[in-house]
């Protein structure tokens, strides 16, 4: 009795006075059950499912039904082989977007890290910064610095912001209210870092240096036959051949292949030690067009035939190879 005098008079004292050490009530237990801040620090508390708009919470309720009919029937990991065929299974049963292997994977592992937290499955665009321009207003002077900027005399990005702000200023000297805003350097910057580079470059530097710059190369058809477009190449083999009475080497072959684009089968080739030229691709087209039946009786070991052969419609090549060729 006296005992539990004592841990009521402990408890029930003034709020503002600290728990007695004497109490055996312990201090996890308090902030469990009676919510007390022994240190009286602020408590975080995650946000619940309902305090969303109607939208997010249905959708996320909507994402984790579409986890729990998937992880019912999942053999092995979340990968695409195993998570595509699910997807399509499911897809009608929840009022969703029909989303990607990969979609469905991500949601999983916030699904997972959040132990089990329907919270980790909401959108959180919320949370994303405003993509709007913050200024409006100045686009003509932007456009006009960019006509500078882009000229073949190629100025420098400060030179074309000096141009721009100074054509600012000057307008804003006749405009009594309602004045141009102006970037900042930095944001202008940015507007020029984000246009298409191979445009920027073409209008600087010309069409040859961006063609070699970007590998650029207008839009074609593709073949629609074999042999209708075959290309061929050079390149040396990373081996080295030795004299087999002599024990020296001899050198590194060269390898001369054609391909087929359609098809993607080797049609033909040649193997020398003579540089690439005339002579290793005459030898390789004289192949690609012979048929090749001695294999088989070359190489019985071979059991799959090599039934390329015809005469090839388009012979495409490397400007360094036709370069080479012409040389030699």
């Amino acid at each position: 009795m006296n005992s539990e005098k004592k841990l009521i008079m402990t408890t029930f004292t003034d709020e503002f006075e600290k728990i007695s050490p004497e109490c055996d009530i312990k201090s996890t237990d308090i902030e469990k059950y009676a919510e007390i801040n022994l240190d009286n620090t602020a408590i975080t508390v995650a946000r619940d499912l309902d305090s969303f708009p109607d939208d997010l919470k249905d959708e996320a309720l909507e994402r984790y039904k579409l986890l729990c009919l998937i992880q019912k029937d999942l053999i092995g990991g979340w990968t695409s082989k195993n998570l595509d065929p699910l997807i399509e299974k499911y897809a009608q049963q929840v009022n969703i977007t029909k989303p990607s292997w990969r979609t469905v994977a991500r949601w999983w592992q916030k699904y997972k890290t959040s132990e089990g937290e329907i919270v980790s499955l909401v959108t959180r665009n919320h949370k994303k910064g405003n993509s709007k321009l913050k200024i409006i207003g100045d686009e003509k002077f932007f456009d006009e610095a960019l006509e500078v900027f882009l000229s073949a005399t190629r100025p420098s990005v400060r030179k074309a912001y000096e141009y721009y702000h100074d054509r600012i200023v000057c307008e804003n000297e006749n405009i009594i209210s309602g004045k141009i805003p102006i970037v900042s350097e930095r944001a202008f910057y940015k507007r020029i870092n984000n246009l298409p580079p191979y445009q920027v470059a073409l209008a600087r530097h010309g069409k040859h240096l961006a063609d070699c710059w970007y590998d650029y190369y207008s839009a074609h058809e593709p073949p629609t036959r074999v042999l209708q477009r075959v290309e061929i190449d050079h390149t040396p083999i990373d081996l080295i051949l030795i004299d087999d009475n002599l024990f020296v080497p001899i050198g590194r072959p060269y390898l001369t292949l054609l391909y087929d684009v359609f098809s993607s089968c080797i049609i033909g080739f040649h193997i020398s030690f003579r540089a690439p030229g005339y002579e290793p691709v005459r030898k390789a087209i004289l192949h690609s067009i012979k048929p090749k039946d001695y294999i088989k009786d070359k190489y019985p070991q071979v059991i799959k035939s090599w039934p390329c052969q015809g005469k090839i419609e388009n012979l495409n090549c490397r400007q360094w190879c036709r370069i080479l060729v012409k040389k030699s």
